[in-house]
């Protein structure tokens, strides 16, 4: 279903009872980018709190343009899911500049081509999108217009050249007051001063008994209503009850975010880590700086939370059926091999589930696809008969399942429940619920040096005698990182080895250096360390207007410095190959290519 801002409020009451009744939740969100630059894309090492720096950033920087929400409610008397699928376009209007709500995204011209290619209605987004503002937003503008003081509190004086006119309209108007049975009467206006000096005169002529309103050239009078004389009388402000008023408006979609975190049922998305910061950045609170500030806020808005890219990739129910675990080919795949539970859409909503309608990275039936994935793919996890309800409580409320049913059911969620999946990462999925398990890429070796017409068989078989099957993680066309599938083949002088066998193959075109993960991190912290001590020096010239030299520190600084890279070195010495050294880590396409 197609909601817009001229039919938001209508479709909010359906959305509540779908909610309501539900079984699970699923969400998508459509995006105007996904990278300021290629050094935020993802990385294979990443940390965590790197991981969730780029997708923060990316939240601040780019736009929700589409958002679906999709409920599946079973249906015990024809022993089927019933979905509903809605479709919201989203813009973010900014309403009165008192509000400080203007708006700013990117846009990335890649993403664009690719929601146009797939039949997205731009022209939809701007003209109907649905606005939004968040919590502190709201707290923001609501003392501003507390603050504020109504413009008609400042008397204006009457010229002499307008006088005339004034008092002619203000007869006119006590006239029809006293006589007349029209609800309203029109006083016509040159310009909008005379405008605001005929509102002003009413307000002051009249007050409790006559309101006004403009209306092209012409301000309208009318009777006010017994509310409004009774709010009048009451000393309420009307003007700040408008702004009031305007800016609950402006609120919008987060009315349905509010909806979806008070029903605490399971909510379901496909690779949805970016979806969630998104979500809580856009229509929540701004997004804390930390990933563990970062799981509270989500635990505290979406309880239940489950990733079905995540399942796809490590349930081995599923990893047999499913070798794409992209939204498109997982679902598609899915609904032939796995042909249970039955699906239906409500006669009220779009056909998505006979099948005949097919419209990916459409946000609704994004959201349709990926709660159906969840319900096949938990129904074969679970071993759910067909027929079936799946009962997704995680404690043992099902009192007539048999007990050994519901300690399988209870396992298989927990495996799955408040994890998220993680891409191009060995640590694939981020713990939601608790502290992050501490990854160990000792194994890792970081190769640089090489030459750039190098590809991945050229490294992967260059080192086989020493590694064996490897994976290839690139950093850009001269530096990557080596991974042995066998973490037991790197000891210590590994690297030196690589490093022999890489420049036998280089035959003098080029010296590679290669070094342990330890070694290579600890290098890259120190640069950072150098940059950051550049940036403060920077900022001590224009705050104290000192003369000092990019990049000048204090010597206690730099003994700090020389120390930090004397360990560094020291450590590289014990394993590490011949080259050049390369203190400072390349930045390019993080993209990963695995090769075994």
């Amino acid at each position: 279903m197609d909601v817009t801002k001229r039919s938001f409020r209508d479709t909010l009451p359906m959305l509540a009872a779908a909610l309501s009744q539900c079984d699970i939740i699923a969400l998508d969100t459509e995006l105007s980018g996904l990278h300021r630059t290629s050094a935020e894309a993802a990385a294979f090492e990443d940390s965590p709190q790197t991981r969730y720096e780029k997708l923060r950033s990316s939240a601040q920087t780019f736009a929700v343009v589409q958002f679906g929400v999709a409920t599946f409610t079973w249906d015990p008397v024809i022993k089927k899911y019933v979905s509903k699928a809605f479709n919201f376009p989203i813009f973010g209007v900014t309403g009165k500049q008192l509000f400080s709500l203007e708006r700013r995204f990117l846009v990335e011209s890649g993403a664009v081509d690719f929601l146009i290619q797939n039949n997205f209605n731009f022209d939809e987004t701007f003209k109907n999108g649905i606005p939004y503002v968040r919590y502190d937003e709201e707290a923001r503008a609501r003392a501003a217009i507390d603050a504020a003081e109504n413009p008609s509190n400042n008397v204006m004086p009457i010229e002499e050249k307008d006088r005339e006119y004034v008092e002619e309209a203000m007869t006119q108007i006590e006239e029809w007051n006293n006589n007349g049975h029209d609800t309203s009467v029109s006083i016509s206006a040159d310009n909008g001063f005379k405008k605001r000096l005929i509102h002003q005169e009413v307000r002051q002529r009249f007050p409790g008994f006559l309101g006004t309103r403009s209306r092209g050239r012409d301000v309208v009078v009318s009777r006010l209503t017994e509310q409004e004389r009774a709010r009048a009388s009451n000393g309420e402000d009307e003007y700040k009850n408008k702004l009031h008023a305007e800016l609950e408006y402006l609120i919008g979609f987060r009315r349905v975010i509010e909806m979806i975190s008070k029903s605490r049922k399971p909510v379901v998305g496909h690779n949805m880590y970016l979806d969630l910061c998104q979500t809580l950045h856009k229509f929540c609170y701004e997004l804390p700086p930390t990933i563990n500030e970062f799981k509270n806020l989500c635990n505290s808005t979406f309880p239940v939370i489950y990733d079905t890219k995540l399942i796809a990739n490590t349930a081995p129910e599923i990893k047999s059926i499913v070798t794409n675990s992209t939204l498109s080919d997982m679902a598609t795949r899915l609904t032939i091999d796995i042909p249970d539970p039955k699906l239906v859409s409500h006669p009220e909503f779009p056909d998505y589930a006979s099948g005949a309608t097919e419209k990916f990275h459409e946000a609704a039936y994004d959201a349709f696809s990926t709660g159906a994935s969840f319900l096949r793919m938990m129904h074969r996890v679970c071993n759910v008969p067909a027929g079936t309800r799946l009962d997704l409580s995680l404690d043992n409320s099902d009192d007539e399942a048999p007990p050994g049913e519901i300690s399988q059911r209870r396992t298989a969620l927990q495996q799955y429940v408040n994890r998220l999946n993680v891409m191009r990462s060995d640590a694939p999925a981020l713990n939601l619920a608790g502290d992050e398990d501490e990854i160990d890429r000792s194994h890792m070796l970081h190769v640089s040096a090489f030459p750039a017409s190098w590809k991945t068989h050229t490294l992967v078989r260059a080192a086989y005698p020493v590694l064996g099957h490897a994976f290839v993680r690139w950093i850009d066309e001269r530096s990557c990182f080596l991974v042995p599938q066998d973490p037991a083949r790197v000891v210590v002088g590994t690297a030196g080895c690589v490093a022999d066998a890489l420049n036998a193959k280089a035959a003098g075109a080029a010296v590679c250096r290669v070094v342990s993960y330890e070694v290579f991190m600890g290098a890259v912290k120190v640069e950072e360390k150098k940059e950051e001590r550049v940036i403060v020096g920077k900022k001590r010239v224009r705050e104290e207007g000192e003369q000092v030299e990019d990049g000048e520190i204090d010597e206690v600084e730099e003994e700090e410095e020389a120390e930090s890279g004397k360990e560094a070195e020291d450590e590289s010495r014990s394993d590490e190959g011949t080259g050049e050294p390369s203190a400072k880590r390349r930045k390019g396409d993080a993209s990963s290519c695995v090769i075994s």
